[in-house]
């Protein structure tokens, strides 16, 4: 191969590489946790909260501890979330088997609105982090 046709292959090869989708600039996360307790008092647990952006920039996710507690993660597994509002959604712990287990019967306590995509409950998250969410569901 010539020098010539080498340096032809790896420009192109370098302008195709520049032209994929472009990585769209996420701000960075804030801090953002807190407790979820099902109409009784009682913490829910075993569960995954998903927060899906309504005015915010990318979605955040949490299992949710034994004793109820939270931590969000956002894109990339960073901790925190983006500052916005999100609709929470109760979903299937699929983690693990045993979340996966644990989770069926934790969704039997939980009232199916929360686990649909328009799911009444609602946070916002501001811009210096939210850590005292607290999330209460009504009666089934």
């Amino acid at each position: 191969m010539t020098l010539s046709r080498f340096f032809a292959i790896l420009v192109l090869a370098v302008a195709l590489v520049g032209c994929g989708d472009r990585h769209l600039s996420l701000p960075s996360p804030v801090s953002a946790s807190g407790k979820i307790t099902l109409a009784n008092g009682q913490p829910l647990k075993n569960v995954r909260l998903m927060f899906t952006p309504i005015e915010a920039m990318a979605p955040a996710s949490a299992v949710v501890k034994e004793d109820g507690t939270f931590a969000l993660n956002t894109y990339d597994s960073k901790p925190g979330a983006c500052a916005g509002k999100y609709r929470v959604i109760i979903q299937m712990d699929q983690s693990s088997p045993e979340g996966r287990t644990k989770s069926i019967a934790a969704l039997k306590s939980v009232p199916e609105k929360y686990q649909q995509e328009n799911s009444p409950l609602e946070v916002t998250i501001g811009s210096m982090g939210n850590t005292s969410i607290e999330l209460k569901l009504d009666a089934k």
